[in-house]
């Protein structure tokens, strides 16, 4: 069939053959392009939660070492320590919980927030109990103790 036509319709007609495969690897590369970029929004949107998340994990960690130092010490230092990282990991959970795309992921970032009001309210009464407590030992405890001592000290004698 291509034998009796003229070579430059041979020639036409390949090159739009070839124009039609370009056409059609073009057509299936934008494809492959528009589905790497999803992907990749996707990914981009996983890991920007992934780092909040390692976020509000470092800053619970050392909130929570800081709240072992203040119940340890009754340093205040260790207290400021303690309000400034419990904040930020909260600041980052709202964060984490206003970016979860994923009903199931929201709703365990939710979960999250209210653990973390919780554990913020029994961390604070547990420092009114220390406090209490230390407000009693130098108030009473240790002036009794020291009148005890006094008194043994002259039964003794």
């Amino acid at each position: 069939m291509l034998s009796i036509r003229k070579i430059g319709t041979q020639i036409g007609i390949g090159f739009g053959f070839v124009l039609v495969i370009m056409g059609l690897v073009s057509l299936f590369a934008v494809k492959g392009l528009q589905t790497g970029s999803d992907s990749f929004k996707a990914y981009r949107s996983l890991a920007r939660q992934s780092v909040l998340s390692g976020r509000v994990q470092a800053n619970m960690l050392m909130a929570s070492k800081a709240a072992k130092d203040f119940l340890k010490t009754r340093e205040e230092a260790h207290l400021e320590v303690f309000d400034a990282r419990f904040r930020q990991a909260s600041d980052f959970a709202r964060q984490q919980s206003n970016a979860m795309q994923d009903a199931e992921r929201r709703r365990l970032s939710e979960r999250l927030l209210a653990s973390l009001d919780n554990y913020r309210a029994v961390a604070e009464k547990t420092f009114e109990l220390m406090r209490n407590r230390d407000t009693i030992l130098q108030k009473k405890l240790n002036p009794q103790g020291k009148e005890k001592v006094r008194d043994l000290f002259f039964v003794k004698i």
